[in-house]
């Protein structure tokens, strides 16, 4: 598996590296420069099928009732941290 890194310059003018972020921060990341630059997660879907969209009332439901049909459809699942 690649390794994501990123530098950036802060406030200070301080250069800052960050290298071979882990896969959870790395799609962090990429997630908030699309913002930043108007994509949309759904604008990455590619040749994925109708349904790969739900809405989060569906998975929360599919959740409280034990089912792992969401879970399964994919091949790791970022945990919570707080």
């Amino acid at each position: 598996m690649a390794a994501a890194g990123a530098s950036s310059t802060g406030d200070d003018g301080r250069r800052r590296v960050a290298e071979r972020l882990p896969r959870a921060v790395s799609e962090l990341l990429q997630h908030e420069i699309d913002h930043l630059d108007g994509v949309l997660s759904i604008d990455r879907a590619e040749g994925a099928p109708a349904d790969a969209v739900i809405y989060r009332r569906v998975y929360d439901a599919a959740e409280a009732a034990g089912e792992r049909r969401f879970v399964d459809a994919v091949d790791y699942v970022i945990e919570p941290t707080v």
